[in-house]
C-alpha cells in the first residue's frame, strides 16, 4: 500500500488529528492561512506523538500543508524616511501581512523587533521586544524616541510560538522539517 493510501486510512482512525485537520481545512477555505497553518501544525505534533507506526506520515503531511500556507503569506512594509533624534516620530514602521489573495491575515502573530539605542554609558546597544500583529493584518512598531545621531536599524523576526515546548525531544527528521 502506498504511503498516501495508508495516510488516508489513518486519517479516519485518529480522531484528534482528523478533527484538527478538518479545522485547518475550514480555516483555509475561509482564507485564514495563518490559523489553518497553526491547526495543521497542531495536527502534526499530535500525529507525531500519538500516531504510532504512522506518526512520520501524519507529521510530514500536516507540516507540508502548514509550510505551503505560510509560504503563501506575503509581507510588505512601510517605514519612515528618517527618524530624528530627541523627537517622537509621527510615522510608525508598519508591516502588512496578507494571504496569497491579497487579503489581510487576521491573526495575532508574534514577532520580535530589534532596534538600536544608547545605554546609560553612551554605548550603542540592541534592544529586542515582542510585538504582535493586529487582527487587521498589520504589525505596527512605533520607534522609541532616539537619543543618538547616526545610522541604526530596525529588524523583525517571526516569533517561535508555534513550536511546541518539547520541540528538542522531537526526532531529528521532525526538527529538520520544522527548521
Amino acid at each position: 500500500m502506498l504511503k498516501r493510501d495508508i495516510s488516508q486510512v489513518y486519517w479516519f482512525q485518529e480522531p484528534v488529528v482528523s478533527d484538527l485537520e478538518k479545522t485547518a481545512m475550514d480555516k483555509e477555505s475561509a482564507g485564514d492561512n495563518w490559523g489553518a497553518a497553526m491547526s495543521y501544525l497542531d495536527a502534526a505534533y499530535i500525529g507525531l506523538r500519538e500516531g504510532g507506526n504512522l506518526s512520520d506520515i501524519l507529521f510530514e503531511r500536516n507540516v507540508d500543508k502548514a509550510i505551503e500556507l505560510i509560504n503563501d503569506i506575503q509581507f510588505t512594509g512601510e517605514s519612515p524616511d528618517k527618524i530624528l533624534m530627541g523627537i517622537e516620530n509621527p510615522t510608525p514602521f508598519i508591516l502588512h501581512i496578507q494571504n496569497g489573495k491579497g487579503l489581510p491575515v487576521n491573526a495575532k502573530i508574534l514577532f520580535y523587533v530589534t532596534y538600536q539605542e544608547k545605554d546609560r554609558q553612551d554605548n550603542m546597544v540592541s534592544r529586542t521586544g515582542r510585538i504582535v500583529s493586529g487582527s487587521d493584518g498589520n504589525l505596527v512598531f512605533k520607534h522609541p524616541i532616539p537619543e543618538f545621531v547616526g545610522p541604526g536599524f530596525v529588524s523583525l523576526q517571526l516569533g517561535d510560538e508555534f513550536l511546541p515546548e518539547d520541540y528538542n525531544n522531537f526526532p531529528e527528521f521532525a526538527r529538520k522539517k520544522l527548521d
